[in-house]
């Protein structure tokens, strides 16, 4: 089982960023430009984690030792169902240096989105406001600063005079 996989199902949101390069970078499907650093990618999974419900991985893709892997899982998101993948890559020190997640179908990563924008952006959250314990330490406010940046352009997702899902007239 990959560490990865391991944390996530055992919930150790406050410690996962032990598995996490110093320079990771996260290629999020919401957001249009990736997150970098241990701290600020450890931010978004206690998150994700708070957002989606039922979340079980399905399967592994990728030999044992590779440094290439795909984790395949399902959830749900409010009513929704939510289907997506994380792949991993892993460098040559152990640790995870690259994660890029794909989602699937619309209508639930655009819930999801709003639902990860709202909690990221609302004027309640703070480091240590993850329902999970702080993802890293509560003096650190830099992680939850560069999430939110990263995910005020998505706050307008799905509502009235978004393109996304609209028809052409």
């Amino acid at each position: 089982m990959h560490p990865f996989r391991a944390a996530v199902e055992s919930g150790e949101f406050d410690t996962i960023e032990r598995i996490f390069a110093q320079d990771v970078v996260l290629h999020s499907p919401i957001a249009h430009r990736p997150y970098r650093g241990r701290r600020t990618v450890a931010a978004i999974i206690a998150t994700v984690a708070e957002v989606l419900t039922s979340f079980r991985f399905d399967k592994e893709i990728g030999a044992q030792n590779a440094e290439d892997r795909a984790l395949v899982f399902t959830a749900m998101v409010g009513d929704l169902d939510i289907q997506g993948c994380d792949f991993l890559h892993t460098g040559d020190d152990g640790l995870i240096d690259e994660i890029t997640v794909m989602l699937r179908p619309l209508k639930a990563v655009t819930l999801f989105a709003e639902r990860m924008a709202t909690r990221l952006l609302s004027s309640n959250a703070s480091p240590t406001d993850t329902g999970r314990g702080a993802p890293y330490p509560a003096s650190d406010k830099t992680a939850l600063n560069e999430v939110r940046d990263g995910l005020a352009d998505i706050g307008g997702i799905g509502s009235p005079g978004s393109r996304v899902g609209d028809r052409p007239e």
